[in-house]
């Protein structure tokens, strides 16, 4: 760490899209989604767990690959996971990318608008007041999934409420998965974006943002190629 290092990141040669088969998704483990694929070291998948880190940010421009990789991450998270021990709050303020799965059995709300958004957020900090009230309250996994968090950064409410749940949900079993295109102290919620989120899924950002968006200097995500390079 000590000495100068000269990193080159290149795009993949042959680029194409990722068909996860059905045995490497039975494999997955309950509680768990599939981000893509490294090729630091060979090409290995990557996988997230609930169980070692509590929440994910993903943050990238328009054409970065944001959306498909939020899609991969939950069919995957769905595919390994019972929906009796899994429960998700989908919210897509674009209303566009996430629709397609609102029916999933997992899916217990879908919000489109933000008044909608308020509402699911209001549910959760009440399921989360119900486990501090009982102990032992903790019927299944509850993951508030929130695609794009810049829309709710104006309200207080919301972002209160959400610096509340990332800061004690972890022991709750409670979750956020969180998505910006704006992963600045104001798209990204502020200082919950610096503090709670210990996993972060970054694509090509806008100049600037870099550092913000992955709480690291000096690692340039500006110059991602996109298209799924995070």
């Amino acid at each position: 760490v000590s000495e100068p290092m000269f990193g080159i990141e290149v795009q993949h040669p042959y680029p194409k899209a990722l068909h996860w088969s059905p045995r490497l998704l039975e494999t997955t483990p309950a509680h768990s989604m599939l981000l893509g694929r490294s090729y630091e070291n060979g090409a290995t998948s990557e996988v997230f767990s609930f169980d070692e880190s509590v929440h994910c940010l993903v943050a990238g421009i328009t054409g970065a690959g944001k959306s498909v990789l939020l899609q991969n991450m939950l069919l995957s998270l769905c595919h390994a996971t019972s929906p009796d021990d899994l429960k998700i709050i989908l919210v897509d303020l674009k209303n566009e990318d996430m629709v397609a799965f609102e029916n999933l059995p997992h899916i217990m709300t879908f919000a489109g608008t933000r008044e909608q958004a308020i509402d699911a957020i209001r549910f959760v900090v009440a399921e989360k007041d119900k486990a501090v009230a009982n102990r032992g309250y903790k019927p299944y996994r509850l993951v508030l999934w929130i695609d794009e968090l810049a829309q709710l950064a104006d309200n207080k409410e919301a972002r209160q409420a959400l610096g509340d749940l990332a800061s004690i949900g972890r022991s709750k079993l409670i979750n956020l998965v969180g998505a910006t295109q704006h992963p600045t102290e104001a798209g990204g919620l502020g200082t919950m974006l610096k503090a709670n989120f210990p996993l972060r899924l970054v694509g090509m950002v806008a100049n600037g943002q870099s550092h913000i968006a992955t709480g690291r200097p000096k690692l340039h995500a500006e110059l991602l190629p996109g298209k799924g390079a995070f």
